[in-house]
């Protein structure tokens, strides 16, 4: 359980810490009505150029955010519920910083900025540090993240 929360918190961690790209934006909604509006869904895990990182390079915490979708509701509150049973795997608080470019998210065990790399209708890229849960990608990673109704 303590490795779902800390992967949880890590997701969420590198969520916030990308930066949005020129373009990443939908003009039609704000921020928050963008990462609030459907659930999140980890699709792959990509070095700071975009190139894909093989699940051969991530520990099984990294790996264990693909059974997960994260809510980020627009009251402030963070959310990691399994893929499949919709149970509520860790909750926390989250708020934009940097003028919506990152956002912060606590969860259990984590406190953390992200950046945004990109934040659009369907599609969130967060940036992070690699930290000692992946070997030879470079200093940063971008998990990359697709919109699933609710």
């Amino acid at each position: 359980m303590m490795v779902k929360k800390f992967l949880l918190v890590l997701f969420l961690g590198v969520l916030f810490i990308s930066c949005k790209n020129s373009g990443g934006v939908d003009p039609d909604k704000t921020a928050l009505e963008l990462i609030s509006l459907n659930l999140w869904e980890l699709q792959r895990y990509t070095d700071a150029t975009g190139q894909p990182i093989s699940n051969a390079s991530l520990n099984t915490e990294a790996l264990l955010l693909y059974a997960m979708q994260f809510e980020f509701k627009d009251d402030g509150v963070v959310r990691g519920l399994d893929k499949t049973s919709k149970n509520i795997i860790d909750k926390g608080v989250w708020s934009f910083i940097d003028n919506e470019n990152s956002v912060n998210v606590k969860l259990t065990g984590l406190d953390y900025d992200f950046r945004i790399v990109t934040l659009k209708t369907g599609q969130m890229t967060l940036q992070a540090p690699t930290g000692n849960f992946l070997s030879g990608v470079g200093d940063q990673i971008n998990l990359e993240f697709t919109s699933v109704n609710q």
